[in-house]
């Protein structure tokens, strides 16, 4: 029943089994494979410190036998290491595996698969901490060994080949790890089947190393496989399903099919809660992706609530000083940046930069995550010789960490040049740009961070009054987005922003339309949630529109535009109040006299409730919709208007001041127009009066 219970993922089932196996054994005896797989089972769970409350009393049992050479103190110490590992406590981790291993080396021989499978987990905790040199030194030990004593083909030769491929892929040897994967998974499904675990495995590895090559729909389609193939043989609820259709949630968030990656990532929480428990790493994972899924959405308080339920579930199971708690809490930082809360967000990240220095086991690229989202926080904030400064720090130190070419520092390459390009300094963020396009060209990899290269050099173009490189740059980069991510992309929208100004620069009319059209199309098909890429692609459109004086559509896209940021950014934000503002103004130049009244007195209103009846800028909108009115021979409304910006300006700024003055001889004036000579010359000696009453 345990191995059943084990092969289908029931946990909580094997778990009950176990406990039951040990509380009936009355012998004074321990026994420590039952121990071990109970503890195993605990950690399954995410139950960490029940798993390690049971291991240091067998860990103490066996000490007080005082036996030497004792395999079951060996084995116990080493199940240990490998509960350390999964609570973040790596070097706790090491030390206790490293003590572990000559003993096994001692007793059963270095040859040994116990042994070696000893070694293996030594592999993961270096890999766990980014130490991927030397993880794969003890991967490639482990396999040759392996190779050599039970041939290529046995389960435990094919599942290191796997682990140092994946070392080999973090470290951006591509071309080594797809070989090897492409040679595992072949005698994989040849020796085991191509529904064995490993196999799946091999398949999932080989897929994510698509995706980090860039090449994403090749890696959506090798998950759709893995997952089609973990349901028929395991079932909805088996862990590897439950694992695949995670890793296919993130596919299709790359992709931008933001609808499809988040019904799958909510199928894996809802069901590794019930199959992990709430504080497991895969549970916590899969509600991270949510998150970031409903950040890319637009649903930012959605992402937030998630975020801040996720950030406690940490806290509760690892402590605020954990790894894995503090990657949630920059991941929060993020969607903070996207609701444009850059000082909450700046704050959140210095809090998490001091707790990484108070780690037991720094964890270096946590750091180096905190400080590259602060170069882009600087850069939001203009705080560019701030973002300057930390950004080469950044790449610097991912380039000592990481190597040269690591998609990392590649991507760091690229936020330090949009930084220089927002300082005006193009020569050398087109440098940047190009060294991350000739570094990905010289791979062989087309990954978001190439399309991103390709896209900032177009904003460079944009940048430089470049049209024409601009728009043959941009018409590259909208195809390659398309083809690979689609036209929901950010990629795809944020490059074709560029190409439309550029076009309207050039004054082609045509290629200018067809593009637009392309992006109303999008915006009927692939545009599932309101962005601000797309809300600035259709001002970009409305803003080449009106240069064209072309009044009609320049309307309708402004009135699509404002209605996205009645949506995303509410009724009463300040760009929602400008779009209306600019709405009006097209309405009135294209002869929609009574729409652009509607209009203008709306942003009155809304001036009056968010700023204030006496503000400038209130103010200001009611003299402009008053030369509407005179615009229109409306004199009485224009009158209305007047008298009341009169009675403001007394209030604000006093009787004797030359901007109440002038209002008082312009109300004059509309009197007078208005055939009401008497009161337009009281007036008028009224503003003389008082203009003496000033000089003296």
């Amino acid at each position: 029943m345990v191995l059943f219970h084990d092969r289908l993922g029931h946990w909580n089932s094997k778990r009950q089994i176990l406990q039951q196996m040990l509380d009936m054994d009355e012998t004074d005896e321990l026994d420590a494979p039952l121990v071990i797989n109970l503890a195993q089972t605990y950690r399954e769970l995410g139950r960490y410190g029940e798993a390690e409350i049971l291991q240091d009393k067998a860990i103490a049992q066996l000490l007080e036998q005082e036996e030497e050479n004792n395999l079951d103190l060996y084995d116990c110490m080493a199940d240990l290491a490998m509960t350390y590992k999964q609570q973040g406590r790596f070097e706790e981790a090491e030390d206790l595996l490293s003590a572990a291993i000559p003993g096994f080396k001692r007793l059963l021989g270095s040859e040994n698969p116990s042994t070696l499978s000893k070694v293996s987990n030594l592999g993961t905790i270096y890999e766990a901490q980014h130490r991927w040199a030397e993880a794969a030194a003890l991967f490639i030990e482990v396999k040759d060994t392996c190779q050599s004593i039970l041939g290529e083909r046995h389960p435990f030769s094919l599942t290191s080949t796997g682990n140092l491929a994946n070392v080999y892929s973090e470290q951006g040897r591509w071309k080594e790890a797809e070989t090897m994967l492409d040679k595992t998974l072949s005698i994989a499904a040849d020796a085991l089947g191509p529904q064995n675990p490993i196999t799946i495995r091999t398949q999932r590895s080989l897929a994510n190393l698509h995706a980090k090559k860039g090449d994403i729909r090749r890696a959506t389609k090798a998950f759709e496989h893995t997952l089609s193939i973990s349901e028929e043989e395991f079932g909805d609820d088996y862990p590897e399903t439950i694992e695949a259709r995670r890793y296919l949630g993130d596919m299709y968030h790359l992709l931008g099919l933001y609808e499809k990656a988040e019904t799958l990532h909510s199928n894996a929480l809802t069901k590794l809660e019930l199959v992990r428990g709430m504080s497991h790493p895969s549970t916590i994972s899969a509600a991270n992706s949510l998150a970031l899924t409903y950040k890319e959405q637009g649903r930012l308080r959605d992402a937030e609530q998630i975020q801040q339920k996720t950030i406690q579930q940490c806290n509760s199971a690892f402590g605020p000083l954990h790894h894995m708690t503090l990657h949630v809490q920059l991941d929060l930082a993020a969607i903070f940046m996207d609701q444009e809360r850059f000082e909450e967000a700046e704050d959140l990240i210095e809090r998490i930069l001091l707790q990484e220095a108070q780690l037991h086991d720094r964890y270096q690229s946590l750091r180096i995550d905190a400080l590259a989202k602060l170069v882009t926080i600087y850069r939001c904030q203009r705080k560019f010789e701030k973002a300057e400064k930390l950004g080469i720090e950044v790449i610097e130190t991912r380039v000592a960490f990481q190597g040269d070419e690591h998609p990392l520092v590649l991507e760091s390459k690229n936020n330090l040049g949009s930084v220089l390009m927002e300082m005006g300094k193009l020569s050398n963020a087109t440098n940047l740009f190009a060294d991350v396009i000739n570094a990905k060209e010289a791979q062989g990899i087309r990954d978001p961070v190439y399309l991103t290269s390709k896209y900032c050099l177009v904003a460079a173009c944009t940048a430089a009054e470049k049209w024409g490189d601009a728009v043959e740059l941009g018409i590259e980069v909208l195809d390659m987005a398309r083809r690979a991510l689609g036209t929901g992309h950010p990629t795809w929208i944020r490059a074709a922003d560029h190409v439309l100004f550029a076009y309207g620069n050039l004054k082609d009319v045509a290629g200018f339309e067809n593009l637009k059209g392309q992006v109303v199309e999008a915006k009927k098909t692939t545009w599932k949630e309101i962005s601000l890429d797309q809300i600035h692609v259709f001002d970009t459109i409305s803003l080449v529109l009106v240069q064209q004086e072309s009044w009609t559509d320049a309307q309708e896209i402004e009135e699509q535009k404002l209605n996205m940021l009645r949506e995303l950014r509410g009724e009463n934000h300040s760009d929602t109040v400008v779009s209306i503002s600019l709405l009006a103004w097209i309405c009135e130049e294209n002869g929609q006299w009574t729409k652009a009244e509607k209009l203008k007195l709306e942003v009155i209103d809304k001036n009056r409730s968010i700023l204030g009846p006496d503000h400038e800028d209130t103010v200001r909108y009611m003299e402009d919709t008053v030369t509407f009115y005179m615009r229109l021979g409306d004199l009485e409304n224009a009158e209305i208007l007047t008298l009341e910006v009169m009675e403001i300006r007394k209030r604000s700024l006093g009787d004797s001041h030359a901007e109440t003055i002038r209002t008082m001889n312009f109300l004059a004036a509309v009197m007078a127009a208005r055939g009401k000579h008497i009161e337009a010359q009281r007036m008028k000696e009224a503003c003389h009066l008082l203009k003496l009453e000033s000089a003296s």
